[in-house]
């Protein structure tokens, strides 16, 4: 049901006429104040308030002089604070994603109050395919979309106009692009530039994110993104501390080169370093703290680059899950880049 709707129908069922009310603005914007202060607090169950308000509650609900003006207050809350609720989304299971999608493509104002959108779902490729197309679409505001390159794919090769809502925009990859080989037939970067609307898709790329690429190489379709300013690559990396740390360095300056080598100058460029799953999961069935990164070592091996981009690194918290990273980075208002700047200016005052 579109929120624009109300929860009930008044005039037939009740007998007489509900005049809606409309706040001032001024009123409108101190309630919505309210709700985003609410909002920073942790969040409670309604089980959780005292017994005897739930049953004041439940009672005011149901009373035929209140249980009204109780349904379209919370009708009008529920309209006021849209584009606070929907500025960020993530989704996650199929029966998430069939929702959102009806949602956003039968309500114009609810799909343009999503700004980032979180997609990895357990709904398998091919029904993907048929939703997520539709979703991009119908979301003509969105700036940040994290999702599997199938996505892209299929809104690459839509016969559909490209729709220039959509960019620029900021894209996090969750798949590892050089699998199959990236500059091979039926490769993914490949399947995307032979697509309809696949230039058009990259040239409207300002942020990069592959969460899973590890390297660059020739084959990056670096030619094609001329307006990237900022790329972030991870790294699932073994760090248990001494003989290991040569190797960690290595990488820094490794990416440094890449970059060079694509001629690519960016603004920002963060090399990801994540900590392997089973580093993290053996530390854990030991009892033991798993070894910290050498975050300071790190930054200075980035500083020492010289390369034409500004090389910075970002060193993951063994608690992370991407999904939950992804998440709070974004609903805080800080992007991998802005997190690796944070990071990096901390190490810089230890020096």
């Amino acid at each position: 049901m579109a929120l624009e709707i109300f929860p009930f129908h008044h005039s037939d069922d009740f007998g007489y006429e509900i005049v809606e009310r409309r706040a001032s603005p001024r009123a409108r914007c101190s309630l919505y104040e309210q709700v985003l202060e609410a909002q920073a607090r942790q969040e409670r169950s309604f089980l959780d308030l005292p017994v005897d308000l739930i049953i004041s509650i439940l009672a005011i609900a149901a009373s035929r002089s209140t249980g009204i003006t109780l349904a379209l207050t919370s009708s009008w809350i529920a309209d006021v604070t849209l584009t606070a609720r929907l500025a960020h989304i993530s989704i996650r299971t199929v029966r998430a994603l069939e929702s959102f999608h009806h949602h956003v493509c039968s309500s114009p104002r609810a799909a343009g109050a999503v700004q980032t959108l979180w997609i990895l779902t357990n709904a398998g490729s091919h029904r993907e395919r048929t939703l997520i197309p539709d979703v991009l679409r119908a979301c003509v505001n969105l700036r940040a979309v994290a999702c599997q390159v199938s996505a892209l794919e299929d809104l690459s090769s839509a016969e559909d106009p490209f729709p220039q809502s959509l960019g620029p925009f900021r894209l996090t990859l969750m798949e590892n692009m050089r699998h199959p080989y990236a500059g091979s037939p039926g490769s993914n970067w490949g399947r995307i530039l032979s697509d309809h609307h696949g230039t058009s898709v990259l040239h409207n790329l300002t942020h990069l994110h592959l969460a899973q690429y590890h390297e660059l190489d020739t084959h990056f379709p670096a030619a094609h993104l001329p307006r990237l300013t900022h790329l972030a690559m991870g790294k699932f990396q073994t760090w248990i501390g001494g003989p290991y740390f040569p190797a960690l360095v290595r990488r820094v300056s490794d990416f440094a080169e890449e970059l060079d080598q694509l001629s690519l100058q960016l603004a920002m460029a963060v090399l990801v370093f994540w900590p392997h799953k089973n580093v993290t999961r053996k530390s854990t069935q030991r009892g033991q703290s798993p070894q910290p990164w050498p975050v300071h070592e790190l930054a200075q091996a980035a500083r020492d680059c010289g390369s034409g981009s500004n090389i910075m690194v970002y060193c993951a918290s063994y608690a992370d899950k991407e999904s939950e990273f992804w998440e709070q980075s974004v609903g805080a208002g800080e992007d991998i880049w802005t997190l690796a700047q944070k990071q990096m200016s901390e190490a810089n005052q230890t020096d």
